[in-house]
């Protein structure tokens, strides 16, 4: 979908977004996949892009968990979610924003917009993620580690974090004022069950079809069009510059 098919259509307007992080904010997905296929192939099976699709959204020990199942691994979870984390971690310094991502973040923030992430990572690994970014994500309030935070018992596809997610921004707001950014059909259906319009910005091993609970699918952030939501115009925000 392109910037002028935004323009045509309004969505109810929100005043909160909250961004997934891998693969929505930052590019950290290829480091997942390289990972995921060299423990799988030590294993002797082959990481499919069905697999793929099924872990996107999920937090790593759910991951090896469904992995397992399906594989029939043998060894202990506690052993494999170790050594895949350690493997990861290792990785993670070094990820680039995804296309359009710091430029939409810094405009919301600069217009006032609160901007909060849910992420299905452990805060420690997200810690990793950040270190060449700390400017940019300290503008983000609140950040919910799906992976770490004890509050939330289950993964995307559960609407549990985006609750609460949106229930830790200073101001409390309803679930209906808040726009989801998501790449994976985990989350999209998560922020559904949350009562969250979502814009879906799939890998590309994902089917439209498979995000289609989403209000918006895109090829990347930089088509988004803010006004479409009621958010402070990009355009605006250029033409003032100029």
């Amino acid at each position: 979908m392109c910037e002028r098919n935004c323009r045509r259509k309004l969505y109810k307007p929100v005043n909160h977004v909250i961004f997934d992080l891998d693969g929505t904010l930052l590019d950290t997905e290829p480091v997942y996949l390289e990972v995921f296929t060299e423990m799988l192939k030590e294993r002797g099976h082959m990481y499919t892009t069905k697999l793929q699709s099924q872990m996107l959204g999920r937090t790593t020990e759910k991951c090896w968990q469904v992995l397992m199942e399906q594989l029939k691994l043998s060894g202990s979870l506690s052993d494999i979610v170790t050594e895949y984390k350690k493997r990861a971690y290792d990785r993670l310094a070094n990820c680039q924003f995804m296309p359009g991502a710091e430029k939409l973040a810094n405009h919301l923030h600069k217009k006032n917009v609160p901007i909060g992430i849910a992420t299905s990572s452990s805060e420690h690994t997200c810690l990793r993620k950040f270190e060449p970014h700390q400017t940019f994500f300290n503008m983000f309030n609140p950040i919910v580690y799906g992976g770490s935070d004890p509050t939330i018992k289950e993964s995307k596809p559960n609407p549990a974090i985006f609750i609460v997610c949106a229930q830790r921004f200073p101001d409390n707001p309803c679930p209906e004022d808040c726009l989801v950014f998501e790449d994976s059909p985990n989350g999209v259906v998560a922020a559904k069950e949350a009562g969250m319009q979502c814009v879906a910005i799939p890998d590309p091993v994902i089917s439209r079809d498979a995000v289609k609970d989403a209000v918006l699918i895109l090829n990347s952030m930089e088509e988004f069009v803010p006004e479409s939501f009621g958010l402070p115009s990009l355009i605006r925000l250029y033409q003032e510059t100029q």
